[in-house]
């Protein structure tokens, strides 16, 4: 006989060889990083044949489903509940989550104030070109006010060397 114990979720005892490994397997995968991990995983080498359902029988699975396994689709793996119920049970957890999140907001706050740099950049380099576009065209339009008007007009800015 074991126990397995979740924080938070509480304890179940569990009897039976082959139960007893399917449940280290799965302790063993939670204590190695949170990964799901597929039935026919579990059940390898132990009982093959058999679905988790036959192995734990009815009031034992539905206890164990309800409360301390997660299914992530119809034939997924199933994963300890406890992974995120125990980062909300630890103060530390909790502590370093809310400055997780903190520190997040802060990132995006800067990356939002460093795209509104680059984007008033591009604006001021824009309003930079239309200027001198607009200072050369009214050169041109200056120098036009000031052309000859005539041949005649021409000829005498020649003669006097004002062109």
């Amino acid at each position: 006989m074991a126990t397995l114990f979740v924080p938070g979720k509480g304890s179940i005892d569990i009897r039976g060889e082959n139960r007893i490994a399917v449940i280290k397997r799965l302790v063993d995968a939670h204590n190695n990083g949170p990964m799901p991990m597929a039935t026919k995983d579990l059940v390898k080498d132990i009982a093959e044949d058999q679905s988790l359902a036959n192995i734990f029988k009815q009031p034992l699975w539905d206890k164990l489903k309800a409360n301390f396994l997660r299914n992530l689709g119809p034939k997924g793996p199933a994963v300890i509940a406890a992974l995120l119920s125990g980062i909300a049970a630890s103060p530390w957890m909790r502590a370093a989550l809310r400055y997780g999140v903190t520190a997040f907001a802060i990132l995006l706050f800067l990356l939002a104030l460093r795209r509104s740099g680059e984007r008033a950049g591009r604006l001021a380099e824009q309003l930079e070109t239309t200027e001198r576009s607009h200072d050369a065209q009214r050169r041109m339009l200056e120098a036009a006010v000031h052309r000859p008007r005539s041949r005649d007009d021409l000829a005498e800015r020649l003669r006097d060397g004002r062109f």
